[in-house]
């Protein structure tokens, strides 16, 4: 639930730099792009330029690693299919221009595979490059996805505030220290109680606004964490 939050909330911005590619393919070539490209690039490619770059920019000022992935990936996929075009002199189709957007979220989804959202953004975009008008595709999709994200977010944010949440990610063993350091996600800026063998263990440790926490265990046996949200207790045993 965490993820699905952080990463709706990241789609609602990309869906934003899709729908402002989008703007840019719909107005070029006409005076008002032309006094910023003087060049032969198609409308296809300007826009996965845009979006390619806008994601980077983000990337860079926000260290959000798969904007940066998505953005490079898209750039590439965008001059492949112009080398493309060029190579065999006909305008490839709608639904191959669409591979430069919905590829990288597909191999994002696929990759990190407790990110189902990336895969149902992709499947959007590919049904859009199928069945809207080429011109104003990524325009449409753009909206698209700002709605659809905007309504996941809501959604997620609403459970999060309300529900108490707790997962347990991969664990990371140390043998020269003899630790073991669990990864947990969990309700954001919520204190997680330790209970070992059924006693409780210690101070409790709160999550950073992203719902994650990571803590080092230093004695075999049962533990157990607690989080507890609006009277509502979840429990997780490792």
């Amino acid at each position: 639930m965490v993820e699905v939050n952080y990463d709706s909330n990241a789609l609602i911005i990309w869906g934003i730099m899709l729908f402002i590619a989008g703007i840019f393919k719909i107005t070029y070539p006409n005076k008002f792009t032309d006094r910023f490209i003087k060049s032969n690039l198609n409308a296809d490619l300007l826009s996965s330029i845009i979006f390619g770059v806008l994601l980077i920019i983000r990337a860079t000022i926000t260290g959000a690693r798969l904007a940066f992935f998505d953005g490079v990936l898209t750039l590439m996929l965008g001059f492949l299919i112009y080398g493309i075009e060029k190579f065999i002199e006909e305008n490839v189709s709608n639904r191959i221009w669409g591979m430069a957007f919905y590829i990288p979220l597909l191999l994002i989804g696929i990759m990190y595979y407790k990110r189902p959202i990336f895969i149902l953004n992709a499947i959007i975009i590919l049904l859009c490059t199928l069945f809207i008008k080429r011109k104003s595709n990524y325009l449409i999709t753009g909206i698209i996805m700002i709605i659809l994200n905007m309504t996941v977010w809501g959604y997620s944010s609403y459970n999060l505030k309300t529900h108490a949440f707790i997962n347990i990610e991969d664990q990371n063993v140390t043998l020269g220290k003899k630790k073991v350091s669990v990864y947990v996600e969990t309700n954001p800026d919520t204190e997680v109680n330790f209970y070992h063998n059924g006693k409780f263990d210690g101070l409790p440790l709160k999550s950073d606004d992203h719902g994650m926490l990571t803590v080092d265990i230093y004695s075999p046996g049962k533990w157990t964490l607690v989080v507890e949200k609006n009277n509502k207790v979840k429990k997780k045993l490792t």
